[in-house]
């Protein structure tokens, strides 16, 4: 199964030029002001089945609409489409979700988009939190000195990655790295979360 975006107009050009973590979350990519952090496997080899049910449905996030399904492996599958050059051109891409071991409602995020390149910088990393049955927040990653830490005392096996603005750090291990990351506020951007809506409130799906 996939999740399917549809954005229209020239937002969805300037967020796509930009690679938000927002548009990740619709667009499988990342907001990159401080750099990316990323993981070469993903945060859980599937998704339970609790957390399968409650991402499941159709969703609105910002001026994307979009369907979130997973496949018989368990593994999150999406893909959006775009208006471009008199035709629609689609992307695919894949993710999971760990449940944190503090909060049940909060946990781990790691997506990547199947395009040429990006397997060499795995998948991208962030968190949520399930705010109600009918919305979930994400949150970027904060500033990279925090994860970098992680390589120098935890002893997390990562790599810093070129410098200023292109500056990232790619750790090997996503639930190595999920493990050592549960104070969300040192380790998550939380007060600019990204919020992501049903379009059908589960109590009137039927």
């Amino acid at each position: 199964m996939v999740l399917i975006l549809l954005a229209l107009g020239e937002s969805f050009d300037f967020l796509v030029r930009m690679r938000p973590f927002a548009f990740l979350l619709i667009a499988s990519v990342f907001l990159a002001s401080c750099g990316r952090v990323h993981t070469l496997t993903p945060v859980a080899e599937t998704t339970e089945a609790s957390l399968q049910a409650e991402w499941e449905g159709v969703w609105k996030m910002g001026e994307g609409v979009f369907h979130i399904a997973f496949d018989e492996s368990s593994f999150g599958r999406f893909a959006w489409i775009e208006w471009q050059n008199d035709q629609f051109v689609m992307t695919e891409g894949r993710f999971n979700v760990l449940r944190s071991d503090e909060d049940d409602e909060m946990g781990f995020i790691s997506l990547i988009a199947e395009e040429e390149g990006e397997e060499e910088e795995g998948y991208f990393f962030g968190g949520f939190k399930i705010v109600s049955p009918d919305s979930i927040a994400f949150w970027d990653t904060a500033e990279l000195d925090r994860y970098e830490s992680l390589i120098n005392e935890a002893g997390l096996d990562g790599e810093v990655r070129g410098s200023g603005h292109s500056r990232s750090i790619v750790f090997k291990d996503g639930p190595g790295l999920a493990s050592k990351v549960g104070d969300f506020g040192k380790y998550f951007e939380l007060e600019d979360p990204f919020i992501m809506t049903r379009v059908v409130p589960l109590d009137s799906a039927d």
